[in-house]
């Protein structure tokens, strides 16, 4: 059995450089829970030297949490996946050709019934939306997140906006965006906001999976969501989320 599919290859809608998305079938993240995960990598750069050339932007975009290229190094990267691991394990195995193509057609039945993680590591706004129409056109639910809602990616209906700061947030909702905001130890929540169940901070009571509210749609109809900083990189992310 393969370990997913092939959901995409083509050209970044963020830069144009080559990516493919993939979904693997099984997770072991325990926030998440055992659902599958996609994951939106440069098809021609390994993840690690994506970050260190800067390639990386075609699956991340303008993300703060990247990082800096100096000299080949990458400096401040705040991101809390880890690159090295997850990430390099699937560029490889679907380098070695353990991600199988299919036809758009199929992915509605291929995940019918599924809960699907967008974006375990990379921006869904990357890749077109009639890819993720079509995947998810009759899942269960789904998590996603992006970036890239300041440079008119129209992902309302698909993901959430992912902010680090108090204005970031209130121009994400004046656009339309459902909010997920990084916030650093002892911030006090915003109106309107709910700690993430998932987290740390509430006892991890609740799977993504059982949850199943961080994904687009009315503003009005369901709150935004918080969760503290966190992730072997935390210290970096620091700066970032001022006010």
């Amino acid at each position: 059995m393969s370990r997913g599919v092939v959901l995409y290859e083509g050209p970044s809608l963020i830069d144009g450089g080559p990516i493919v998305a993939l979904a693997s079938w099984r997770s072991t993240n325990r926030k998440t829970g055992d659902v599958p995960q996609v994951w939106i990598l440069r098809q021609d750069v390994p993840p690690l030297d994506a970050t260190r050339d800067g390639s990386d932007r075609s699956i991340c975009g303008d993300c703060p949490l990247r990082g800096r290229v100096i000299g080949g190094r990458n400096v401040g990267r705040a991101c809390y996946v880890v690159v090295g691991h997850a990430p390099t394990s699937v560029w490889l195995a679907y380098r070695r050709g353990a991600y199988r193509s299919v036809g758009r057609a199929q992915l509605g039945r291929l995940f019918a019934g599924a809960f699907v993680r967008l974006g375990a590591y990379g921006d869904p706004a990357a890749v077109p939306i009639a890819v993720w129409r079509a995947m998810l056109r009759r899942a269960r639910g789904w998590t996603a997140y992006t970036h890239q809602w300041r440079e008119g990616a129209r992902l309302q209906a698909l993901a959430m906006a992912s902010c680090e700061t108090e204005r970031d947030a209130r121009d994400a909702r004046a656009l339309g965006y459902r909010v997920f905001r990084v916030t650093p130890p002892g911030a006090s929540s915003l109106p309107g906001h709910a700690s993430c169940p998932a987290s740390a901070e509430q006892g991890e009571r609740l799977t993504c999976l059982e949850c199943g509210s961080c994904n687009g749609g009315d503003p009005a109809a369901r709150p935004d969501v918080q969760i503290r900083v966190h992730g072997q990189r935390a210290r970096h992310a620091l700066p970032l989320l001022a006010s």
